[in-house]
């Protein structure tokens, strides 16, 4: 989750979608249903209006689990009824689209507690996967265990393999994924 989230493309690491996207803005600090669902609004704007193609099926959002679980439990104060009730059941979704989160998207954001939450046009978003796998094999190499010792393959009679498998992840256009910061819930 976390190359594909938010990875720099530095260190061997997949440029993610946080460092893709087009469309960035703060969000509103104040945590009432109509600003929050207005901030909603705001991202699915940016991908409509640049003409990304995104439906109800291709749209996702990506949030961490704390701001997962406000939106879930956000009532109306007056009636008592869940703002979202699309987010409640198996297979929660906000404002037709579907939800994801992970606990790669950080809470300690900013100048204290905040997030970012995402918003995709899946079909835009791809993951390549290379067809080569690089296998070596040595009975002279050495590794650090999980003690932090270096152990000699050659001196305990051992065999050490490794295993790269090459992935990358892409967004066909910057304008299909939009990011709200500084998100308070």
């Amino acid at each position: 989750d976390l190359a594909f989230l938010r990875g720099d493309g530095t260190q061997f690491t997949p440029k993610g979608m946080k460092n893709w996207a087009a469309n960035s803005f703060a969000g509103t600090a104040t945590l009432d249903i109509p600003h929050i669902t207005s901030d909603f609004g705001t991202m699915i704007t940016y991908l409509v209006t640049a003409n990304v193609k995104v439906t109800l099926a291709s749209g996702a959002w990506f949030m961490s689990p704390r701001s997962f679980v406000f939106i879930k439990t956000l009532r109306n104060p007056t009636t008592g009824q869940f703002a979202f009730p699309e987010m409640q059941g198996a297979n929660p979704m906000l404002l037709g689209y579907k939800v994801a989160y992970s606990s790669q998207i950080p809470t300690n954001l900013g100048t204290g507690a905040q997030s970012e939450v995402y918003f995709a046009n899946m079909p835009d978003c791809v993951i390549g996967e290379s067809a080569n796998l690089v296998l070596d094999v040595s009975t002279e190499a050495s590794y650090v265990d999980a003690g932090g010792n270096t152990v000699s393959a050659y001196a305990n009679d051992q065999t050490v393999i490794r295993v790269i498998e090459e992935h990358d992840f892409a967004v066909r256009y910057a304008a299909s994924v939009a990011i709200q910061t500084g998100v308070n819930y």
